[in-house]
């Protein structure tokens, strides 16, 4: 007996199959490991291909804080509303989901 779902799980399977053969060859012949290198302006000293690594990491690491800091502002800003429209403003604001009982 034959189902629908058959046909999409074997695709799915033959995807993910290609996928990792794929990832494998790649991994074999140093594609991936391209990626990682430093092009071309910056790869000629032994001693600059490290130092623009760590600038490199050093930036994402900045932009990332960057990016909490401005999380956390935005977090800030929402209870300060929130504590405006409750405690000042007095609206009351409910976050309980409502239960419907199953009528019998």
């Amino acid at each position: 007996m034959w189902f629908p779902w058959q046909s999409v799980w074997a695709s799915g399977k033959a995807q993910v199959e290609s996928f990792v053969e794929a990832f494998r060859r790649e991994s074999r012949d140093a594609g991936i490991t391209a990626l990682l290198m430093p092009v071309d302006p910056f790869n000629r000293s032994t001693l600059l291909t490290p130092v623009v690594a760590a600038l490199g990491v050093t930036g994402i690491l900045m932009l990332s804080s960057v990016a909490a800091g401005a999380l956390m502002a935005a977090a800030l800003a929402l209870l300060a509303v929130y504590f405006l429209l409750t405690e000042v403003f007095g609206y009351e604001i409910d976050l309980a989901v409502p239960v419907v009982s199953p009528s019998a």
